[in-house]
């Protein structure tokens, strides 16, 4: 079936299953469960949270990525 524009129907795109899945009600998501945690009001203001600003962030990010041991880390957030 086609539309006057040549655009085809929605019933072009069905596909009949005997047993089609079904839903056993909504349950949370994983962001559902990260807005309603303790720090989900200081994320609504620091995007960075638990960082300070986005400089700390991208240090740490830095760090990270690195590939430098713990024990240098620990020596590099000692100065």
């Amino acid at each position: 079936h086609v539309h006057e524009e040549g655009t085809p129907t929605d019933s072009d795109f069905i596909d009949w299953h005997p047993k089609p899945s079904q839903t056993c009600g909504r349950g949370y998501t994983f962001l559902d469960l990260f807005h309603s945690d303790e720090n989900s009001a200081y994320r609504a203001t620091n995007h960075y949270y638990p960082f300070s600003d986005r400089k700390d962030w991208e240090v740490a990010s830095w760090l990270l990525h690195s590939g430098l041991s713990m024990a240098k880390i620990d020596n590099f957030l000692s100065l």
